[in-house]
Formats: C-alpha cells, structure tokens, sequence
C-alpha cells in the first residue's frame, strides 16, 4: 500500500506538467500568443492552483470524505482537461470575438481565468488531500508529497518533450496520459483496502477506454476535428486541406479566395502568390544595392523568395526562419504550382544565429521580416547582438532591411517607442540608415555610404536590373520612397525622447517586450504607455521599494513586545510565497536567456520544467533528511538562513555578464537544474515550522500550496510583464536576489526565539491588517513619487503645446542660455513674420525654480513682450487646490497687460499662497530674464520674500496656549483654547490640516521653508506629533474644537457610552478611509481625489458657495452625531487624525507632557493601542473605567460601528468615484500624425483638457460636422 500510494503521487505529478504544457500550447494558438497572453496564462492556473487549495482547507467532514474516496479524484483530470481543452478551442465563440477581432486585456484576463479553471483546480485540491492520505503510511507527509510530485513533474516534463520532439499530435499525447493515469488508479485500488469498488471499475473503463482509441486510430479522427476548429477561427472550414508539424508548433494550410495560406497560433503566416506586397519589398530594398548577388531572407518569406528568384543575376537565395524546421516542411506541402525547383534557392536548417556565425562575408542583402517584431520570441532578432551577426555575414557594401510595424498616417507613442529603438539599435552597428515608412515601415541600413532616399535615383537604380520590371515597375518606386513622409516618420522617432538604456535593443534588456506589451495593451484597449515609460524610466527602485517596506515592517515587528507565546505561521508563509514567486520569475527569465541565445523554447518547455522540478526534487530530498535527522527548531532556522544565503547568491551568479563566453547547453540545463535546487529545500523547512505550529497535514498542506502558487501566479505576471521587459534579465534577477533575501528578518527572529511569538488576542488581529495596510499604502506613496520624479526629469519646462497656445500662429525659435545660478534655463523667442522678435515665452521653472505654492512647485509659463509687458500665461504643471484654482481666473485675467513687476497687484483672498507664489513667479522670472538673458536691468532676480503670516503666528501663539492649559489641568483653559481654535483658526483664518497637507508632505514637495501658514500646516504640524504626541487634534484642530463644543450641548451621562469592542474596530475605519485617500491621490497624483475630506473646505469661507452638496451634508451629520458620540470624525473617520496618530508611536519630548491615565479613559483605550488617543485629556479629569465596565455595553455595540462604516463607506466611495474618472485621463497619450502633407501634430489628450479647464479651448461641439447615428 505504502508503494502504490507513492507512486499515485508520481503519478499525480506527471500527468499535471503535461497536462499544462499541452494546454499551454493549444491556449498560446487561441489567444494570439502575445505576451500579455502568455503572463496570464501562468498567472491564472497558479491563481486557480491556490484557490482549489483553499476549497479543502478545513478539516471537516467532507475533506474527510474526499481524503477516503481519493483515488476517483485523480481520474477527475480526464474529464477536466476534455473540458477545459474545448473552452480554449471554443473560446472565442463563447466570448462572442470575430477571428479577425483584437482582443481586449479584459477579454484575456477573463477568458484565462474561464479556461484555465478545471485542470488546475482540481490540482490544487489534490495536494492537500494528498497530505491527508500520505499521512497514513508515511512520516512527513508535506515533504513527501511535494517530493513526489517533483519526481512525477521530472518525468512528465521530459516524457511530454520526447513525444513532441518525435510530432506526435497533441491528441495522442492526452490520450497517452489518460492511459497512464488510469494505470496508477487501478494499480492503487489493488492495494487499497476495501471500499474501492466504484474506483476500479472507474479506472478500468478509463483505462479500457484509452486503449481502445489508441489501437482503433479514433485519435486521428479527434486531431482532425480539433484542426477544423483551428482553422475555422480565422477561414471557413472547408478550405482547410491539411497540417504539418514542427517541433516547436503545429501549421494548418488550406487554399482560400484564390491564395494558399498557412496558419500559425491564429495567424497567417505565409500567404501565396503574394506578388504585389513581395515586388514592392524586393525593389525597395533591391534599389539600394543593385549589384547584389547573394541573398539572405530571415522569417515567412516564401513569396518574396519567389519575386526574388525571378532575378537572373541572383546567384544564391538562402531561406531561414525561426522554426528551423517549417522551411522544410513547407516545401513538402506546397501545391505544385508553387514549388520551389531553382537551384539557387537554398533552405537553412540551422539556427539563424548558429548560421550566420559560419557565413561570414556571404550576402550581399539580409531582408529581416518577421510575422510579430514585438513578441518576447522573436526580440532575439532586433538585439544589437543580432545585427553585430548580420553585419559579419553582408559584404562591405552589403544592405540590411528591417521591417517593423508603422502607420500610414498616425503613430502612437508605442509604434514610435519600437521604431526609435529598431533604428537607434541598428545605428549602434550600421553607420548610415534610409527609412521606408508605410504600414509596414522598414528601416535600411548600411555599412557603406551608397544609401539614398531620392526617389528619381532609385527607380533609375532598380531599372538598370536586368529583369527588374518581372518583379515590380521602377515606376512604382515613386510611391514606395516619400521622403516627405521619411522625414516626418524620423522626426517622430528622434522625439522619443528616452534614455540609451530604453532604445538600445540588447540580448540582456528585451526591449521589444516593452514596447510590445505597450502596443498589444493599446491595441487592445487599455493604454498604460505612460506608466511603462515612466516605469522604465524609474529604473529597479519602484520593483525594490516594496522589498524594502516589508524588511522595515518586518524588523519593526520583531521589535515589538511580546504579550503571549506561540508560533506563527505568518514566517513560514511568507517564505513559500516569496520563493514560490523566486522561483517561477527566475525561471521566466533563464526562459528569456535560453531563447535569446537558442530560439523558441515551445520545444523544451517540457524539458525545462523537468530539469527545474529535478532540481527541487534533489533540494527537497537533502533539505527533508537533514531536518528528520536534526528537527530542533534552532538547526532548521539556520538551515534557513543558509539556504536562503545560498539562493540569493545564486541568483546573483546568473546575473553576471556572460558576453565573453556564449553559454551553451549545459551551461542553461545546469542553471534550470540549480534554481530548482535552490528552491527545493524551502517546502520541508516551511513543512517542519507549520508542524510546530500543531496544523495537521492536511491544513498545512493547503496552507503551503495555496502560498506557493499565489507566488508564483504574481511572480509570473509580474515578470513576464514588468520587469524583463522594464529592467532586463540581469537587473531582474538582482531583484529576485533581494526579494528572497527580504525572508532573513523572521529566519533571525526564528534564530533568537525558536519562533514569532502573538500578540495578544483582541489587538492581534487589527495590528496585522494595520501592518499591511500601511505597508500596501507605503509602497504606493514611495513608487508613485519615483515615477513623478521621472516624469518630471523627462517632461520640458517649455512644453509645445504651451509654447503653441502663448504664440499662436506666430513663428517661434528655441533657445537656452546659462544663468548666475549655473543652471540652464531655456526659453522661445516669437518672431514675427519678417522674422523680428516681438515677444518672448519663459518658465518660471526655469526661472524662479525657488518658488513654490500652496501644494509645492509649480510650473507657470507665460509670454511677455518686448517691452517687459504680461501678454499671456499658462499653469502648466501645478499641486493647488482646484477650490484655490478657481478663485484666480478673473485675476489672472487681470494680469495681462501689466509689466512683469505687477506694481500694485495684489493676492486674492481665500487663494493667499497661490496667488502670492504666482506672483512671485512672474515677477522674479522676467526680472532674472531681463537681467541675465537681456541684459536689460538688474540681474539676479530678487529673493523670494519670507514673510511671517497670521497662520504661522496663530499656530504658535495656540500651541504655547495648548501646552499651559495641559499642564494647568483645569477645565476652562482647556474650553478657552478650544474656542480659540474654532474661531480664530478656522473660521477666520482656514488653518485646518487635511489631507491636502498630508499629501504635500508624502509627495516631497513641501512649500518653502519658512514662518508661514503653509509651512507650518505641511511641516509644524507632523513635526510637533513626532516631539509631543498627536497634541493637535487634542487642543488645535478647529473641526475638532467644533465637534467637542457641540457635545456640550448633552450632559456627559446622557450619552451612550459604546462597548471596547466596536470602539476598537471603529477606531480602525479611519485607517482604511485615510489609504483609501492616499492611494487614490499617489495613483493619480490629482487633488480633486482627496475633494470628498470635508476638512480640505469646511472653513474655505471664500469658497463656501462651492462646497458640494454631499460635503456640506456630510459636515452637517458628523457634528449631529457629535453631540451623542464626543468628537466622532475624530476618533472614527478622520483621515488626518491617523495620520497624525501614527506619530504617537515616536513622541520623542513625550516627557514633557502630561502622562495619560488610559485606565480613566471613557473610549476604552489602553496603553497598548495608545496610538488613538487623541490628547483630549479627559482621562485627568473623569472616573476610572473598568475594563468589565466597557465590555458590559453591548447594548449600543452595533450603532457606533455601523454608523462609523456607513460614513467612511460613503466618503472613500465618493474618492474612489472621483478616482475612476481621473485615471482614463492619466493614461491617455499623444498619438502623432504622420501624413503626406504637412508637420506632424502632437495631440496631447491630457493638455487638451487642461486648457478646455482654463478657458483657452472650446468644449462645445462643432458646427461643421453632422453626426453619425
């Protein structure tokens, strides 16, 4: 029995690698094979692996149920992978999507997560139930069952590769499978004991089954009925007259509409005769070399071959593609009327790169034509590395032709991003380039400088050939070479203004994954170029940042104290599902590795798998006898941190630079070996940690599987996706290096402990939540200000569009200049049209960088005439309030006309601090102009004035107020400074902190420093939380002061008094609605997210007619509950009093102020959670409270939680509301026109609306047009 049950395992695992790598294959042919396909297909059958663990967690009846009556599980994978087969086939049916129709990112995401549930679920479920029925006959089930299925992993993966090797159809192999799967069950029913009718009689007629389709050749029948499915995706069934197979894919060919077609993964992939699309590429690229003799034509070619072939001065045509074998195999199929006799016509068996190194000097032109130029496949061709080849192989004055995709009248950002890096690659090698654009553009390039775009000159060159009019009219050259559009089309590259690093196509830094993944996200709907580049931009810090943020918490948690004993699991968790995503990411980068040096790697998929899981077969096995010789907790942390030492140093050994020596084989099959050694040993140690913790098998089994696939379901999303392309496959696995690394902290503990010991019970649970809550938003803020940092390097002071709307139809001319400071400053002078200068356009970016407003630095462009006179101006980039903004439109208005000094213009009331930092902004930016470019009046530009406001001086004279009546006690002064703080600090003088003022301080753009109001509310504020404790929502709050003196209305024993219970979880909403602020706002960096605060407006006085509705309504609610519930928003909701309680945990003068006496606190707060209190001191005055006392409330336990939910629920919606219209438009780039005639234009949909907002551009629908219905 102990044998049979093993071997079910293996089994088990066998059939799951094949059964995935076969479906990988058919899902890879339904869903276009794209890379955004490709990530979420990993990603979903790991998310559906965790979840079918999940569903037999619990150790209950039915798990019980399932553990007895296994063996009729596993026969469960034959009717589950029929299912899930027929989904990917019919998918596009069921999803309603034409063949012809691209599909949309959510289309994919949905559909992969559809079809990719049957198979994958009902391995996830086998796991733990496996653990259960392993326990009976071995010790330390987990690890066994984990070997085991590594074992049978190893030898699915190596059997599933033979067979396809061999072109076995991919049918046979699932009937293979099924075959063998019923074997094991039957074999294991002998062995079982009773009970086990129904499965052998199950498996019997299973394995009858098999059998029987096998030896009858059904499985031919069902082959062919699964290419008409295929085929008919794209043409009608009918016209399909067969398939070939290749080691790497399976090729349908049919003849339709008077063509012979053959289809690859849903696309054509050669169509014939082909004639006019094949005669143009050959002239074009003929014509620059006419004197070419040898040939060498990379990718589906055939019809050009063909056009070339009518060429007699042709010597050798040589045809290579990226499937070796599809050249071959093609020449068999083709009808008669295409085949290919001439004997210069040569076939190249070899892999291209291999090929070309033993070519050198052989061709006189290489023409690169690739089905998918974007395809992480095919990036190998496009690498500088690449071409370096090519270059050695052409004769001195030979030619290469690239083609890419391109446009006929517009490019987007992501068609120009992949066209500015082809041609920046290949100018790393070729010296001189000629671009051809069209809808298929291709760049030409040589070594030598006979390259020309003149039209006349290469009709004439293309005549001359004897033959050429065979191919296509010289004639029609004039057609093909624009060198209006040339221009236009290279003007539009150069504008891709990025760094080498994002335009040098190299082996190490796949960039045309990066540009594909942007082209395939816009074509399909979901434009996230501008995250990409700036993603890209930011370099490894945004993939490092939340590394960083879990190895802080985690070693803050470690210093917290302890309240009771007992392990965690949270450690051993945690381990799995950081290595789980280690694992699969550092194998999808050696994939891209492999494939960079090798090709396609469909073929040894399986292979590969095999080699990994052999790897951790042997990890897992070493690791599992050291721990069954040595379990003292102590040995397997410290097997831990070795192990954990060991893989990162791994890892970091991949990464080197491995460009002197081409790695070979082994090199790759040692690598694939060793990264599964690495990880192997992780299951056992995190097995033995889970058993201390008293889980049996079966949880710990479920816990360990659903951790490691969600790993890996997250690290092959975010791989695939994100960070080969972003940062290249050696920074990549830096990264990973890092992240495995992040386990060190709770391997420490685990050292120093024997174990992470528990809070206590009732705190427990919201410290965890409040961790990764803090963690989540954490990583949030700090990534998102690396990418406005990027953005901001990356964007001009003088945008063109600004520079547009100031000058108008008026000619304009460029120029910088070196100021006193050392920084350069540019700047546009407007010409008129006898080219005088009549005016000038200047950034106070540039010029008066030192200014900031009321939300930090801003960018303010606006255009002067000569005289020194404001003609116009232009916010381009700015962190104000929208409320301020708005105040300041008939003011600015105001200011046109005037000198750039503005004598006598003064701030506008309620928008003080923007209007004042505008002001300064013109007036030190023309006088610095004046002075130091014109030199037309004193340089310099005077200082930006520090003027000590009311607000700073109410902040300080309160604060000093504050701290007497602490210290007095007495009830009065306390009262005394509340009315203050209401009426002087809010109603007259606004100065409430927000989340306005949390987000100044998080985004690092601070006001200036200095004795103001804005200063003080960013910067005093959190500064004096840090010293003293969170004293300002105590005694200087103004909506605090309001909300406590309406609860004087209500003598203090009328009031309910709410249980410590849902105090406590009250208490944590203001948490979640403050992330909820702070996320939304660092996601899309807008103000108008943090508008549903109502203390960002509640004393805007000025602006009070503008308060929404909903704001008023809710202002009006929170002070009604206050008078019942003392200060609700503030110990409930208030988004800013977390913030500032965050702070108490420091309070580094806390000496200084009274101590708090939580055991007289009416709020039931104690000193553990001392962060929510609020300094209201009402603990030095009342009774003491007893613990029982506050339990006993239950009677008004639901009202305050409920309340509390309800008002954080419907402010956060109302962010997330504002959020969900804000991030289209953040997404949204300028697609630029490439026309016959006339310059490009730059339609920035972003600044469009920018200048709707601020009158400069008519949001009314035109006249000239009439609508179509």
């Amino acid at each position: 029995m102990k044998f049979a049950r093993g071997l079910m395992i293996v089994a088990y695992g066998l059939v799951a690698i094949a059964s995935q790598t076969l479906l990988f294959r058919e899902f890879v042919t339904a869903f276009e094979g794209n890379d955004i396909g490709v990530g979420v297909f990993f990603a979903s059958w790991f998310l559906w692996v965790s979840l079918g663990a999940l569903l037999v967690r619990r150790g209950d009846r039915f798990t019980q149920f399932l553990v007895v009556h296994i063996e009729p599980l596993f026969l469960l994978y034959i009717p589950a992978f029929v299912a899930q087969l027929l989904l990917i086939l019919n998918f596009r049916r069921l999803a309603g999507a034409a063949s012809y129709d691209l599909l949309s990112v959510q289309t994919i995401v949905l559909w992969s997560m559809v079809v990719n549930a049957p198979v994958s679920l009902v391995t996830g479920a086998l796991f733990p139930l496996a653990c259960r029925w392993i326990e009976q006959t071995h010790t330390f089930p987990v690890s066994r069952v984990y070997v085991l299925e590594a074992v049978g992993s190893f030898a699915g993966g190596l059997a599933v590769t033979a067979l396809l090797a061999w072109h076995v159809p991919m049918v046979r192999v699932s009937v293979l499978l099924s075959l063998i799967l019923s074997a094991f069950v039957a074999f294991s029913c002998l062995f079982a004991s009773g009970g086990r009718r129904f499965a052998a009689i199950a498996s019997a007629a299973m394995l009858a089954s098999s059998a029987a389709v096998l030896a009858t050749g059904t499985d031919h029948v069902l082959t062919r009925a699964v290419q008409a499915i295929q085929w008919s995706r794209l043409l009608p069934g009918q016209a399909l007259q067969g398939a070939f197979q290749t080691a790497q894919a399976e090729y349908l060919y049919g003849a339709y509409g008077g063509q012979w077609i053959a289809i690859r993964e849903g696309s054509v992939c050669e169509a014939l005769p082909g004639e006019e699309e094949a005669g143009r590429t050959a002239a074009a690229v003929l014509c620059q070399n006419p004197q070419a003799r040898r040939i060498l034509v990379i990718g589906s070619g055939l019809a050009l071959c063909n056009r070339l072939l009518l060429l007699p001065q042709i010597e050798h045509l040589a045809w290579a593609h990226p499937d070796a074998e599809y050249t071959r195999h093609l020449l068999e199929h083709l009808p008669p009327q295409f085949s290919m006799a001439d004997a210069r016509f040569h076939l190249v068996a070899d892999e291209i790169r291999r090929y070309l190194e033993g070519a050198r000097d052989s061709f006189d032109v290489v023409i690169l034509s690739l089905s998918d130029v974007t395809g992480s496949t095919f990036n190998r061709y496009y690498t500088a590395e690449f071409y370096e080849r090519i270059q050695a192989a052409l004769h001195p004055t030979g030619v290469i032709a690239v083609g890419i995709p391109g446009g006929e009248d517009v490019m987007g950002d992501e068609l120009v991003g992949l066209g500015a890096s082809t041609r920046r690659t290949l100018g790393e090698v070729f010296a001189n380039q000629v671009l051809v654009p069209g809808q298929q553009t291709w760049l030409i390039a040589s070594a030598a400088g006979t390259l020309t775009g003149d039209p006349a000159v290469l009709r004439d060159r293309f005549a001359s050939m004897a033959g050429s009019q065979r191919v296509f009219p010289a004639a029609g050259l004039l057609s093909v070479y624009l060198p209006d559009r040339a221009v236009e089309a290279t003007r539009a590259y150069e504008k891709a203004d990025l760094p080498e690093r994002l335009l040098i196509n190299r082996d190490s830094h796949p960039l045309a994954s990066l540009y594909g993944l942007s082209l395939a996200a816009r074509q399909s709907g979901a434009s996230v170029t501008r995250f990409i580049r700036l993603l890209a931009l930011s370099g490894w810090l945004p993939f490092a940042v939340p590394i960083f943020v879990f190895v802080a918490l985690r070693v803050l948690a470690m210093t917290e104290p302890r309240r009771d004993g007992g392990p965690s699991s949270f450690d051993s968790l945690f381990l799995v599902f950081s290595t789980g995503w280690a694992a699969i990411a550092g194998v999808i980068v050696l994939m891209y590795q492999y494939e960079t040096h090798f090709g396609s790697l469909y073929l040894h998929i399986g292979l590969v798998s095999s080699l990994f899981m052999a790897g951790l077969t042997v990890g897992a096995l070493l690791v599992g006898f050291a721990i069954s010789r040595q379990s003292d907790q102590r040995f397997v942390q410290a097997l831990l941190a070795a192990a954990l030492l060991m893989h990162a140093v791994v890892l970091a050994a991949l990464a080197t630079d491995r460009t002197a020596a081409a790695p070979g084989h082994a090199f790759f099959a040692l690598a694939f070996f060793v990264a599964g050694l690495s990880c192997g040993g992780y299951w056992p140690i995190a097995a033995a940690q889970l058993a201390a913790s008293s889980l049996n098998p079966g949880q710990a089994g479920s816990r360990l599987e659903t951790a490691d696939h969600l790993g890996a379901c997250l690290g092959g999303l975010a791989t695939s996706l994100l960070m080969v392309p972003v940062l290249g496959t050696r920074t990549s696995l830096l990264v990973l290096a890092g992240f495995v690394l992040a386990n060190l902290p709770g391997a420490v503990t685990g050292l120093r402990s024997c174990g992470t010991t528990r809070m206590a019970t009732e705190t427990r649970g919201f410290r965890r939540a409040g961790y990764a809550l803090f963690g989540v938003v954490a990583c949030v803020v700090l990534c998102s200000n690396l990418l406005a940092l990027a953005s901001e390097r990356s964007q001009p002071a003088l945008p063109s569009y600004a520079v547009h709307s100031l000058a108008g139809d008026l000619q304009t001319r460029r120029m910088s200049a070196q100021l006193q400071s050392g920084r350069k400053a540019e700047y546009v002078a407007i010409l008129d049209p006898n080219h005088k200068t009549v005016g000038y356009v200047l950034s106070s970016a540039d010029f008066a960088a030192d200014v900031r407003g009321f939300g930090g630095r801003f960018n303010l462009v606006f255009r002067t005439d000569t005289a020194g006179r404001l003609v116009d101006l232009l916010l381009v980039r700015s962190n104000e309030t929208p409320s301020y903004l708005d105040l300041l439109g008939g003011w600015l208005d105001s200011l046109r006309g005037k000198p750039t000094s503005l004598p006598g213009v003064h701030a506008v009331s309620g928008a003080t601090v923007s209007s004042e930092a505008i002001l300064s902004a013109v007036r030190i930016s023309g006088q610095r102009f004046a002075g130091e470019i014109l030199q037309s009046g004193p340089s310099g530009g005077e200082r930006v004035a520090s003027m000590t406001d009311k607000v700073s001086l109410y902040f300080l004279a309160t604060t000093i107020l504050a701290f007497a009546a602490m210290w007095m006690g007495r009830a009065w002064g306390r009262l005394l400074v509340l009315v203050v703080a209401f009426f002087l600090g809010g109603v007259l003088l606004n100065a409430q902190y927000s989340t306005e003022q949390i987000a100044t301080l998080l985004s690092f753009d601070v006001p200036r420093p200095g004795p103001t109001g804005s200063f003080m509310l960013a910067i005093g504020v959190p500064v004096l939380g840090l010293l003293f404790g969170n004293l300002y929502c105590g005694y200087l709050c103004p909506f605090g002061a309001a909300q406590e003196l309406v609860g004087y209305l209500v003598a203090q024993r009328l009031r309910p008094r709410p249980a410590r219970a849902p105090m406590r979880a009250a208490r944590f909403i203001k948490y979640l609605v403050l992330a909820v602020f702070l996320i939304g706002f660092f996601v899309a960096r807008d103000r108008r997210i943090l508008g549903p605060d109502p203390l960002t407006s509640v004393f805007a006085l000025p602006v009070q007619s503008r308060m929404s509705v909903l704001t008023l309504a809710t202002v009006g609610v929170i002070l009604g509950v206050s008078i019942l519930h003392l200060r609700f928003w503030c110990r409930y909701l208030c988004p800013a009093g977390a913030f500032l309680s965050l702070l108490n945990r420091v309070r580094l003068l806390r000496r200084l102020v009274p101590a708090k006496s939580f055991g007289r606190c009416e709020f039931g707060l104690t000193a553990s959670d001392h962060l929510d209190c609020l300094y209201c001191d009402r603990c030095q005055r009342g009774r003491r409270f007893e613990v029982s006392e506050l339990r006993s409330q239950r009677g008004v336990k639901t009202p305050v939680l409920v309340a509390a939910a309800l008002l954080g629920l419907f402010i956060s919606g109302l962010s997330l509301n504002q959020l969900r219209h804000t991030v289209p438009e953040i997404l949204q780039e300028a697609p630029s026109s490439v026309g016959a005639g006339g310059k490009p234009r730059d339609l920035d949909v972003r600044q469009m609306r920018t200048l709707i907002e601020q009158g400069r551009l008519s949001d009314r629908e035109a006249d000239h047009y009439r609508r179509l219905d």
